[in-house]
């Protein structure tokens, strides 16, 4: 069945809820307009209602306040429709219940109403509504769910079900500071599912929540926190694996840990096109050796921690762009097999992309700009350096631009490789503009090439030297290279200067080479006859 957001549908009430100003609640029958339930208790009346319809119907709730006691239970084929926010459902002190609770029910939709929790005067673990136990094609609309003691909205093994429009504001209880909070905006520990078009503030744990199952689809939410008080993540795709999600189109501010985080090996989630912004940490987090994931068209800016941080396998970064992050701008940590593809780090206050620890993976045609805004001269724009006995192996960096355009300048180097680094390859790379150079590179066995700023071969003429007599001559070289080559790296092509055939050489070597010049001679063993005539040398220098 494909995920595709239902509408209720335009029908009559079959009955019609409503509150008089002495606080009694009555069901007035949609068909025959007799009250037919009555009293001060709004649960028993709005249940004698429900039990009445044995095959489906709507309850509009009419606007005003209505005091729950006990959870309220749904059937299949069921709407329960108010109007709006001034109607409200408010849990009595002590009443520690669902406000709804949809158990093995299909078609149900819930809309267009108000649900206070009353948090500070609960003690148990509940939701405001709960979904649960093979329930399939229910809709929650336009619902507001506050101050609820855990989630706002909880679905549990039921399927095809949608959460849209909704507000899921300040539920849970306790802190982020702590270890004692917990509570949900919207959990799903379900499959098939969608989050759509919600609007989360200061929920206590995470914004949604989706817990140990596959096949849902979080879009278009705007998930707010409190930065030090409340909201641990903004969308958590997390605690047992969690595959084939989708996270797209979110917006997420001012939450503790990370903005969005995929984590505890989930596998091949996609995320695309969120905005992330202004946390305490990371603003996209893909963690917990998560694998063949799809990170696409994101933005992280101003968050206090990593832009985009990755312990994962076989995943895609591509075009995303993290800016002003407290920390790195890209980290990669143990992790192997990643495409990291056409993004951009700009004014990260460490580096621009850390590769740490990570083997067999591609950065290419990335851009590093004005990063180590924090330390100026201490971070580069993509450095690769050991974590413990895990080196950084076998990659390819190819196509980037590293460069820092400041008055002053921050960004150290372009490309910096440490510790243990070896067999990469760095080819292609634009490196000018730096504060201190272009790179610096470890590995003996690394292939550095055709990098700008950073020049690992070259080819040049030597001086004139005289023909005209026999002798052993010296010829200095500068090679222009930003390393010092090996010997075995040089090659010597006598070039004719004066247009003469009369001479000849029987030796051409190389002699020694240092950080600036190499040191070839020539024997000349037969001299030319036209006076002053001359030779020169030619050096091709760098690794094959």
């Amino acid at each position: 069945m494909p995920l595709t957001r239902p509408v209720y549908p335009e029908i009559s009430a079959s009955y019609v809820i409503y509150i008089d100003d002495n606080d009694l609640i009555y069901a007035k029958n949609g068909n025959t307009g007799h009250i037919d339930y009555s009293g001060t208790d709004a649960v028993t009346v709005i249940q004698q209602a429900l039990d009445a319809l044995t095959e489906g119907g709507m309850l509009l709730v009419k606007e005003g306040t209505y005091h729950i006691t006990e959870s309220i239970i749904v059937y299949d084929s069921i709407t329960i429709k108010g109007e709006g926010k001034s109607t409200i459902f408010r849990m009595v002190d002590e009443a520690n219940a669902y406000c709804f609770r949809v158990r093995e029910r299909i078609d149900v939709i819930l809309a267009d109403f108000l649900i206070e929790g009353n948090k500070e005067n609960q003690n148990i673990y509940t939701a405001g509504i709960y979904i649960y136990t093979d329930s399939s094609r229910c809709l929650v609309h336009r619902v507001t769910v506050q101050n609820y003691y855990r989630d706002g909205i909880l679905i549990e093994n039921s399927t095809y079900c949608v959460v849209s429009e909704c507000h899921l504001l300040s539920n849970g209880i306790g802190t982020n500071a702590g270890a004692d909070w917990s509570g949900n905006g919207v959990r799903i520990d379900a499959n098939y599912n969608i989050v759509d078009s919600c609007f989360c503030d200061k929920n206590a744990g995470f914004d949604i929540y989706i817990r140990s199952q596959d096949y849902n689809i979080v879009s278009n939410n705007v998930c707010v926190g409190d930065v030090g008080d409340t909201g641990e993540y903004a969308i958590s795709v997390s605690e047992h694996p969690s595959h084939k999600t989708v996270v797209v189109g979110n917006f997420c501010e001012g939450h503790w840990t990370s903005e969005i985080v995929i984590g505890s090996a989930s596998n091949e989630v996609t995320v695309v096109g969120n905005i992330c912004i202004n946390g305490n940490g990371a603003g996209i987090a893909v963690i917990g050796d998560a694998y063949r994931c799809a990170v696409i068209g994101n933005l992280a800016l101003g968050n206090g921690g990593i832009g985009f941080n990755f312990v994962a396998h076989q995943t895609t970064c591509i075009g995303n762009v993290a800016s002003g992050n407290g920390l790195d701008g890209f980290r990669f940590y143990n992790s192997d097999f990643m495409t990291v593809l056409g993004n951009l780090a700009e004014e990260n206050d460490w580096n621009g992309f850390l590769v740490w620890g990570t083997h067999d993976s591609v950065l290419s045609n990335n851009i590093a700009l004005n990063n180590s805004q924090v330390g100026a001269g201490t971070y580069d724009g993509i450095q690769s350096q050991d974590l413990d006995a895990t080196y950084c192996l076998d990659n390819v960096v190819c196509q980037n631009r590293c460069t820092d355009t400041q008055g002053t300048k921050t960004q150290q180097l372009g490309i910096r490789e440490g510790g243990n680094s070896n067999y990469n390859v760095y080819q292609g790379n634009s490196l000018r503009g730096n504060r201190a150079g272009a790179a610096a590179f470890a590995g003996a066995y690394n292939k550095v090439k055709h990098n700008v700023g950073y020049t690992t071969e070259n080819t040049v003429l030597s001086a004139a030297f005289a023909i005209d007599g026999i002798a052993v001559i010296t010829v200095t070289i500068a090679h222009g290279l930003s390393v010092t080559p090996a010997l075995q790296d040089c090659a010597l092509t006598v070039v004719e200067d004066t247009n003469v055939d009369d001479w000849e050489y029987g030796f051409v070597k190389v002699e020694s080479v240092g950080a600036v010049n190499v040191v070839a001679k020539v024997n000349v063993t037969n001299a030319s006859g036209t006076g002053g005539a001359t030779a020169k040398l030619a050096l091709r220098v760098g690794k094959p």
